[in-house]
C-alpha cells in the first residue's frame, strides 16, 4: 500500500527529470534516486538526455514563460535574424550550422555550448575557418565550387556579375540570395562544319569545310553578354503574355512551323545537284566569295553573328577541290588551305 503512495525515480549523470503534476510544471530532479510521496497519481517525470543534445524550441518557450531564471540556467536558445547565420559548437567541437529565422535551444548543464553569429548580408564569401567547421554534406546554406587552372570563374548575384574568380576553390553563402558561378573555358577550342558539295556557274563539283578555332580573351564581357541574352531574349510569345515577335521584312521568307514563331528559314541541307544549283549561285549577291553557295554563306554568317565579339576567331578553311571535266573525262584535285 505504501508503494502505491510514493513514486520513485532514478536519475542517471546525463539525465535531468523534469517533474509534472497534473501536466504543470513542478521542478527538476538531478541526478540520483528521489522518492515523491503522490497518493493521487498527479506527479508525472519526463527524463532528458542533457549530453550533447538538443532541446525542443516549443518546449523552451513554455518553459521560459514559467520559470525563466531556470531556463537561462539550463538551457542556451540561438536565435537567428534574416541576415544572419550561427555556428553551435558542442565542447569546442562545431555541431550546428543555424539558418537565419530558426531556433534551437541547447542543453548546457554539462556541455559547454558557444555561438558564433555570422552576417551573411555583408560577409557573401565563406571563411577559410568557417567552412573547416561547416559539414558540406547536403548543406543548404553554402555554395562550393572549384576553378581549375585553365578556367575563369564569373560570380553572379542575383543575375549581377559581381568578380571574377581566380583558380582555387570558393565557397558563398546562398541563403537569401541567387548565387551562380559560371566557369568558362579558356582554352582554344574547335568548331567545325562539315563539308558542303555545291556545283559552281561552270559546273564544278566544289566541297567546302569550315573548322572554326575559338578562344575566350575577356571572361567579363562575356558573362555580361550571356547575362543580357538570356534576360533580353526575344522569347516572349503572345500566349505566355508577353510581347511578341517582331514581323518580318516585306518579301523575307520565315518558317511559320509550331515552335518556330520568329526564326528566319534556313534551306535543307540536301539539295538536288544540277542546273538549278547553278542557277541559285549565279544569282549570289556581290561581295561572296568566288565558288561559295548562298547556303554556305549564311552558315558562315550564322555562325560569326551568334558568338560574342570579344572571342577570337581563326579560320582555317580546308577546301577540298574536285573538277571534273566532261569533255576530257579527267579528273584533278587541289589541296588549297589559307
Amino acid at each position: 500500500m505504501l508503494r502505491k503512495l510514493m513514486l520513485r525515480l532514478t536519475v542517471k549523470d546525463g539525465e535531468r527529470a523534469f517533474l509534472l503534476r497534473n501536466g504543470r510544471f513542478e521542478r527538476v530532479l538531478g541526478p540520483g534516486r528521489h522518492r515523491l510521496f503522490d497518493p493521487l497519481g498527479g506527479f508525472v517525470a519526463e527524463l532528458h538526455q542533457v549530453v550533447r543534445t538538443e532541446y525542443p524550441a516549443e518546449r523552451f518557450a513554455v518553459l521560459k514563460a514559467a520559470r525563466p531564471d531556470l531556463a537561462a540556467e539550463m538551457f542556451e536558445a540561438v536565435e537567428t535574424k534574416a541576415d544572419e547565420t550561427a555556428i553551435v559548437s558542442l565542447d569546442g567541437r562545431p555541431s550546428y550550422l543555424v539558418a537565419p529565422w530558426q531556433t534551437r535551444v541547447f542543453w548546457k548543464v554539462v556541455t559547454k555550448v558557444e555561438v558564433e553569429r555570422i552576417d551573411i548580408a555583408h560577409d557573401l564569401k565563406v571563411a577559410q575557418r568557417h567552412l573547416a567547421m561547416i559539414a558540406r554534406e547536403r548543406n543548404t546554406l553554402v555554395a562550393e565550387t572549384v576553378i581549375e587552372n585553365h578556367e575563369a570563374g564569373l560570380l553572379c548575384v542575383e543575375g549581377r556579375l559581381v568578380e571574377r574568380l581566380a583558380a582555387g576553390r570558393h565557397a558563398y553563402w546562398i541563403a537569401g540570395r541567387r548565387v551562380e558561378v559560371k566557369r568558362l573555358d579558356l582554352r582554344p577550342q574547335a568548331v567545325e562544319i562539315t563539308a558542303q558539295e555545291m556545283l559552281t556557274k561552270h559546273r564544278i563539283s566544289l566541297r567546302v569545310t569550315l573548322t572554326a578555332l575559338r578562344r575566350i580573351v575577356d571572361p567579363e564581357r562575356v558573362g555580361q553578354e550571356e547575362t543580357a541574352a538570356t534576360r533580353f531574349a526575344p522569347q516572349h510569345r503572345e500566349a505566355d503574355g508577353g510581347q511578341p515577335a517582331p514581323p518580318a521584312a516585306e518579301g523575307a521568307r520565315v518558317d511559320r512551323a509550331a515552335g518556330g514563331e520568329g526564326r528566319p528559314y534556313r534551306p535543307s541541307r540536301r539539295r538536288r545537284a544540277g542546273p538549278r544549283c547553278a542557277a541559285q549561285q549565279a544569282r549570289a549577291p556581290e561581295g561572296e566569295r568566288d565558288g561559295m553557295t548562298r547556303r554556305v554563306a549564311a552558315k558562315v554568317a550564322a555562325l560569326r553573328t551568334t558568338m560574342p565579339f570579344n572571342i577570337q576567331w581563326l579560320f582555317r578553311f580546308n577546301v577540298h577541290l574536285t573538277v571534273r571535266s566532261v569533255r576530257e573525262g579527267r579528273r584533278r584535285h587541289w589541296w588549297n588551305s589559307s
